[in-house]
């Protein structure tokens, strides 16, 4: 759906010249099966609002986030892909996925600290992101693969500049690839489970009194097979 919506607005700005007077935003949300139509409907004409109303009028607001299109373009191109490369490599994990999340949101009150907005005792944390990132990252990323070094150094101080700038720069904005990803990646563990459902299935058309121990989506499940 998000590089969709990009692919559409490349196409229109094709159409129409890439005149400046004509503008395209947009406004996504995403939402659980169950919800409400009218509720989903209300959701997308707030995010649609929010990228109307945004300087230049040029954006997209998703996940909450309003953002020019050029950035949503890089957050979903370029940064989305060196993430997921990542996460196929195994340095990072869906855990850490969730910290970065985090930390954006430190880093968006960080920002709107600075332009005058009142934050709690309690979220005055938030200066902190940076310390916390670093920390982070220099216990977790590459861990446990047998890399040695001084590669894991490189690997982590490598991973972990580059963190530390997107966060700088996008802010809390920067859920927007976060969010996509562990979308995903739900996605495909539903998909995986499913698929070892199937295989007892099968299985038990051939085996008989043995049991089948099926992980995924973070437990596990019993499937007996009967003869």
């Amino acid at each position: 759906m998000l590089n969709v919506a990009n692919f559409i607005r490349k196409k229109f700005e094709d159409y129409t010249c890439h005149r400046k007077e004509i503008h395209v935003f947009a406004g996504i949300t995403l939402n659980k099966p169950s919800t409400p139509v009218d509720s989903i409907s209300e959701k997308a004409e707030e995010s649609l609002e929010a990228s109307k109303e945004f300087p230049g009028k040029r954006a997209i607001t998703v996940f909450d986030k309003t953002v020019r299109w050029d950035d949503f373009e890089k957050l979903m191109e370029e940064i989305y892909s060196e993430i997921n490369g990542w996460m196929e490599k195994g340095w990072l994990s869906n855990a850490f996925l969730y910290r970065l999340d985090t930390f954006a949101d430190m880093g968006e009150k960080e920002y709107l600290y600075g332009k005058g907005v009142t934050i709690t005792a309690r979220e005055i944390e938030c200066f902190k992101w940076r310390a916390f990132l670093s920390y982070q990252v220099f216990r977790n990323v590459a861990s446990g693969l047998g890399i040695k070094s001084p590669e894991l150094e490189e690997i982590r101080r490598n991973v972990g500049i580059k963190l530390a700038k997107w966060l700088e720069t996008y802010k809390g904005a920067f859920i927007i690839p976060l969010w996509a990803m562990l979308y995903e990646n739900r996605k495909k563990a539903r998909l995986a489970l499913k698929r070892r459902f199937l295989w007892a299935k099968i299985m038990s058309k051939y085996y008989s009194q043995s049991d089948c121990f099926l992980q995924g989506s973070g437990r596990t499940c019993k499937a007996s097979i009967k003869q």
